[in-house]
């Protein structure tokens, strides 16, 4: 979906059963703005409001991509199954996320803003609910960066609140909180080459190595 869509009395974009949904306009609604009932995938890399639930996922299994400005009392709100959720480095949301039953798995990519907590529910769990904080690389010689990431695993999954980078996180109803930052020396990012040392100065620019000459 290209440009805007603007739905003034239900749902925005709406997949009733199985499918996909890729979003990178403006999506207004009273309702949901963007809609899927059944397995599939969602991906909002454009605006999207409502007044009701921003992105909403039914049953079934989804993967839902995030790298936008989400605004709605209910920003997503996916329900039972195992899903996933990422939320991108450039997203802004404003509104709660609640995630239903099943194994769920939730990253919140370096530097994303998410104002409201992130609830992952409790029922129909196997393996439980995993909240993944963070996603780029930093130096092992960067003792403050280190310290902070290796925190995150200290954390208690069930609730709580941390900053990180800059942003501040809320969440409840997880079992798992793993790390997804990573350590790279100054040494071994400078055999990455040029083109791959500037793709990852371009993601994460305050936790990439200066290697020196």
């Amino acid at each position: 979906m290209n440009g805007g869509v603007t739905s003034r009395f239900s749902n925005g974009i709406a997949v009733h059963g199985d499918g996909s949904i890729v979003s990178n306009g403006t999506v207004k609604a009273n309702q949901s703005a963007v809609k899927l009932d059944g397995n599939g995938t969602i991906s909002v890399t454009g605006s999207v409001s409502a007044d009701s639930v921003a992105i909403d996922g039914g049953d079934g299994n989804q993967s839902v991509y995030v790298n936008a400005s989400v605004s709605a009392p209910l920003a997503v709100r996916l329900g039972n199954g195992n899903d996933t959720l990422e939320i991108g480095s450039d997203s802004s949301i404003q509104g709660a996320i609640k995630l239903g039953g099943g194994d769920d798995i939730v990253q919140i990519d370096d530097h994303a803003v998410v104002q409201n907590t992130v609830e992952g529910g409790e029922t129909d769990e196997v393996n439980g609910d995993s909240l993944i904080i963070g996603n780029g690389a930093i130096c092992r010689e960067d003792g403050q960066a280190v310290a902070n990431a290796q925190g995150i695993n200290t954390l208690d999954p069930n609730s709580g609140t941390v900053a990180y980078l800059g942003q501040t996180y809320t969440w409840a109803e997880f079992e798992h909180i793993p790390a997804a930052a990573t350590c790279k020396t100054a040494s071994a990012i400078s055999t990455m080459g040029a083109s791959i040392a500037l793709i990852l100065a371009r993601r994460t620019p305050s936790t990439v190595c200066r290697a020196e000459a």
